[in-house]
């Protein structure tokens, strides 16, 4: 059957398909070459994908880890009572992630003054604020954020009747968010480095690898999520995967 979590990941899967496809784009009008060997035509197309990239970034992380947080309330505490810091935790998380994933994706948006300078840098009376606070708040959020989730279920996955040896299996299936952690990092860490000055910045080529490090991220966080329901699967199917 169904569950409200299965929804989310179904809405995940084709923004994760839309992220490739705007990196494709960014590949095509030269990320990844340095910014002294493409044309300032280049560079403007590539800072117009990366801008939609970004704003698609948001609802698709908001997804992922609703998909993730809601499987951890049904797992661990389908009842408040059952066991409090997990509901409780993870329903403050989920609140946490929609207003702040709500506002960063406005804010992403219209940073500029008209939109257009966002990625053409030439336009004439525009203003755009300060893109570094942007920067710096998504990449602490979604770090602080994926730290959490990782965290929450630790208490509990050591807690299940089960034996030492499935433990041991089902907290390497989680300890996969940690890979998704040092992508989120390794994202800011190219992110920051295009704060710069746009002529001295090499845009072009740091934009490649912070699409490749935004995209390593998501990819994985979508992993974990649909990883949730392997124990029950393979329990269900256990004759099946015995024949194979």
């Amino acid at each position: 059957m169904f569950e409200p979590a299965d929804y989310f990941i179904f809405l995940a899967f084709p923004l994760i398909v839309v992220e490739v496809v705007m990196g494709k784009y960014m590949v095509k009008w030269g990320a990844g070459v340095h910014q002294w060997q493409v044309t300032l035509g280049q560079l403007f197309n590539q800072l117009y994908w990366m801008n939609a990239a970004e704003v698609i970034y948001c609802p698709l992380s908001f997804l992922v880890k609703m998909a993730i947080l809601l499987q951890y309330i049904r797992l661990f505490a389908p009842r408040r009572q059952v066991h409090r810091l997990m509901w409780y935790g993870a329903v403050s998380t989920i609140i946490c992630c929609f207003v702040f994933y709500t506002m960063l994706t406005f804010w992403t948006l219209f940073y500029c003054q008209p939109r257009r300078m966002i990625w053409n840098k030439l336009t004439p009376g525009g203003k755009c604020h300060d893109h570094s606070p942007i920067v710096i708040a998504q990449g602490s959020f979604n770090m602080g954020s994926d730290i959490v989730i990782l965290l929450l279920p630790t208490k509990s996955l050591w807690e299940l009747q089960v034996p030492r040896g499935r433990k041991i299996v089902i907290t390497l299936l989680f300890a996969t968010g940690l890979v998704a952690c040092v992508a989120s990092v390794m994202r800011i860490v190219y992110t920051t480095k295009i704060e710069n000055i746009y002529t001295s910045a090499d845009v072009s080529h740091n934009g490649l690898f912070i699409g490749l490090w935004t995209e390593a991220e998501v990819a994985l966080g979508f992993v974990v999520a649909c990883s949730l329901c392997l124990p029950r699967l393979i329990q269900a199917k256990r004759k099946n995967f015995s024949r194979v």
